[in-house]
């Protein structure tokens, strides 16, 4: 490759503000950033058009899309040269758009990763580009609980529902429609009120099932926990449901009903291809 192609394969930077191009020029002395190139083949022109459209953009934007360049080219240089392959066209396009606006990091750290997965032969296999709207769906507490599920080896998280039960009739019985995990506790979520519309929203993208009277052995000790953590709740629920059923409250009594969400097949895929390099 000739030092002018060489060239030409680099991001251009020469829109950035000052501060930025000064700090960009430093990368570039890195062997990361200078061998992004050999990633982009016949996508260069791709990436090109992106980068020019900086000049309509705003200083903070700019700065945002400065930013995930650079780790996308932390992680490509994880990637042994014989092993590097071109970037897939549906993958790397859909991708370096989203970059440009993705401030939320745990967000950004997710495309950077299924990227960096398609521009080797050994992980390209992995890289679906469906996964690019998934992660394109998911909040940034979303984001964190899939990283925490996959960095400790979670695939199972228990969970229980609220029950009150005739002592005499198997007629009689109350189920809660709210569904209470640990999740909230497990991670430091910005909005852990929402943990329930989390779990929904990832029920919805295929990435975790729900699967009802039926526990997880291994997880006795979090069931124990959690179920302790809600006897407020329970006696709650207990208390509105004889009222608004006009029970005997002496004929019933209240309890929990075990069962877990655990990941899918397609989430498993989902957070291998999603998390870093050599994972």
């Amino acid at each position: 490759m000739s030092e002018q192609n060489e060239t030409d394969n680099l991001l251009n930077i020469s829109v950035l503000p000052p501060e930025v191009v000064k700090e960009a020029y430093k990368d570039l002395a890195q062997p990361a950033a200078r061998n992004i190139g050999s990633f982009l083949g016949t996508l260069t022109g791709v990436l090109n058009s992106v980068t020019t459209r900086l000049n309509h953009w705003n200083h903070k934007q700019k700065l945002i899309f400065e930013h995930n360049i650079r780790k996308l080219e932390i992680e490509l240089g994880k990637i042994d040269e014989e092993k590097r392959i071109e970037i897939p066209l549906e993958l790397f396009v859909p991708i370096i758009e989203k970059m440009s606006y993705t401030s939320n990091s745990e967000i950004n750290e997710m495309y950077v990763n299924l990227l960096a997965k398609g521009a080797s032969k050994e992980t390209v296999a992995l890289a679906h580009p469906g996964f690019i709207h998934s992660i394109s769906c998911l909040s940034y507490d979303e984001a964190l609980i899939l990283n925490y599920l996959y960095k400790n080896n979670k695939f199972v998280i228990p969970a229980v529902n609220i029950i009150v039960d005739s002592i005499r009739s198997l007629n009689g019985r109350f189920i809660s429609d709210l569904t209470y995990t640990a999740l909230s506790d497990m991670c430091e979520l910005n909005f852990p009120e929402n943990v329930n519309l989390y779990i929904h929203n990832l029920t919805g993208l295929g990435i975790l099932e729900k699967i009802e009277g039926r526990m997880e052995t291994n997880e006795e000790k979090a069931y124990v926990e959690l179920e302790a953590s809600l006897e407020s709740e329970k006696d709650f629920f207990f208390e509105s449901m004889t009222k608004e059923n006009n029970l005997d409250p002496t004929l019933y009594e209240t309890g929990f009903v075990r069962g877990l969400y655990f990941i899918t097949d397609f989430g498993q895929k989902f957070l291998r291809a999603c998390n870093e390099v050599g994972d």
